[in-house]
């Protein structure tokens, strides 16, 4: 029985990259809000750290006019990086399926509370981030891939 790498993982940074607001239009409250979102994982081997780039846009529903843009990097330091993350071709790294959920949960997270604090007191004051199942996703992605 091979013993379970424990992944010592610290919090480096949350920094807001881009914020849109577009003003309300004329007696026009948005009532149906749809949120598209995008999670990416940039690995920095000197630095030892693995960033995850959260997008988040909201848009109007039926006509989909975008009403708010978000981007969020939030950086980790992964203390043990060498154990955890491996080098598969130049600049190409594999992250196991349990850190790579853990971090796209916490950015996810962590841009929820950003975007509920950013929409509090404008006309989006309502529009909260729905709950995600990350682990799901990045499963599925993972299948998807071994297939091509």
């Amino acid at each position: 029985m091979t013993e379970q790498t424990k992944f010592q993982i610290k919090f480096k940074a949350i920094e807001l990259l881009a914020k849109t607001l577009e003003p309300p239009a004329a007696g026009m409250e948005p009532k149906e809000i749809n949120f598209q979102f995008s999670l990416d994982l940039k690995v920095a081997p000197e630095q030892k750290t693995v960033g995850v780039f959260t997008d988040v846009a909201l848009l109007q529903i039926p006509e989909g006019k975008r009403l708010a843009f978000f981007r969020l990097l939030t950086l980790f330091e992964i203390v043990n990086f060498q154990e955890v993350v491996k080098e598969v071709h130049e600049n190409l790294y594999d992250i196991p399926a349990q850190v790579e959920i853990l971090l796209k949960s916490t950015g996810l997270s962590t841009i929820r509370g950003v975007i509920y604090s950013e929409l509090r007191g404008t006309h989006l004051n309502n529009a909260v981030l729905p709950l995600i199942d990350i682990a799901s996703i990045v499963m599925d992605a993972r299948r998807k891939a071994k297939r091509l």
